[in-house]
């Protein structure tokens, strides 16, 4: 990408390795890592993306190539038939295996999974911090003079420390990720009949059935389109008064409002939208268009966003990946240290 601004005011810049691994640098000083270690390249061939906010370096994410057999406009491209007027959402078969596959292979699954990192790898970071290899070289410095008390109680300190802070951090991951993934059972409008598939293989433009299963959460981020829900969006907003959801008609206005880029959708749409984390309470079916020849009475919506794109996914990205702070005391401290080495 060639300095595409993002939402949030921050860039991402290709770079490929240059054959040198200085893993230290890269655990202190991300920004001198980058500058000896690698080198600009174009996104499809760089090993990491560099991620800039405001010209200052934020972190160093790797690069994951997936192979699209189709393009983008070739994936979601309509037939013109079917975008005409009111008959845009009348008669449509749903999606066809090829178009399930290529969204699938664009957007991936549709499940906010968190990888656990392991003891061994929280470990290492942990040790990787400054404070702590400055207590190996005060446990050096005192064991060369013979002081072993000294050096024993600094290192039993440290090692109480670091674990403790290993326990809390699994911990906290373990209640993140089990809070985040969430698979059930959707019933799904495929090559014109309704299948049952894992929430997980929805991808976006997919035609739900909402009255055949009854979620204990919503899955995806859904767009309502035939009948109504009695949705409670605590878990999202805080607000304890449940909402009342109704379906979108073919050529409202509010359609123009969606923008898929952004965070959360306006309010003229958001009483259309089934956010994901979100609990149904009831659903009131209608007569479906979406008929196969058995039940015609549904409620029916189509899949917008997935995974880590939806609003719960944006929310869940914010606590991994919080924006940096800067606090004064410690750059004063830092500046503080770096006199008493000069002087010493």
């Amino acid at each position: 990408m060639r300095g595409k601004q993002l939402p949030d005011a921050r860039q991402v810049l290709g770079l490929a390795h240059d054959g040198a691994e200085v893993e230290l640098q890269g655990a202190w000083f991300p920004a001198v890592y980058a500058w000896m270690a690698l080198r600009p390249a174009a996104l499809d061939c760089a090993s990491y993306v560099r991620v800039l906010q405001a010209g200052r370096q934020q972190a160093l994410e790797p690069v994951a190539v997936s192979a699209i057999c189709k393009s983008f406009e070739a994936g979601f491209g309509a037939p013109k038939e079917h975008t005409d007027g009111a008959t845009a959402t009348v008669d449509l078969p749903g999606l066809c295996c090829a178009t399930v596959d290529t969204r699938a292979r664009l957007f991936g699954k549709s499940v906010i999974d968190i990888q656990e990192k392991s003891y061994l790898q929280l470990l290492w970071e942990e040790a990787l911090n400054p404070l702590y290899i400055f207590q190996v070289a005060s446990i050096a410095i005192w064991c060369s003079e013979e002081y072993y008390y000294y050096a024993a109680t600094i290192f039993v300190i440290s090692a109480v420390s670091i674990a403790s802070t290993l326990v809390s951090t699994k911990q906290t991951a373990r209640k993140l990720r089990a809070m985040s993934v969430y698979v059930c059972p959707t019933c799904v409008l495929r090559d014109g009949s309704w299948v049952d598939v894992d929430s997980s293989e929805l991808v976006p433009g997919d035609i739900v059935d909402l009255s055949k299963h009854s979620f204990d959460r919503v899955p995806c981020e859904l767009i309502l389109v035939e009948g109504s829900c009695i949705v409670d969006e605590s878990m999202m907003t805080g607000e304890s008064i449940p909402e009342n959801k109704v379906a979108i008609e073919a050529g409202d206005a509010a359609l123009e409002a969606i923008d898929m880029a952004a965070h959360t959708f306006q309010p003229t749409i958001s009483r259309h939208i089934l956010f994901a984390g979100t609990q149904i309470i009831r659903v009131r079916t209608t007569s479906s268009t979406y008929s196969s020849g058995g039940q015609d009475i549904r409620a029916t919506a189509m899949v917008l966003r997935t995974g880590f794109c939806t609003t719960k996914g944006t929310l869940v990205r914010s606590i991994l990946f919080p924006r940096p702070t800067h606090f004064r005391f410690y750059r004063d401290a830092l500046r503080f240290v770096w006199v008493m080495a000069a002087m010493a």
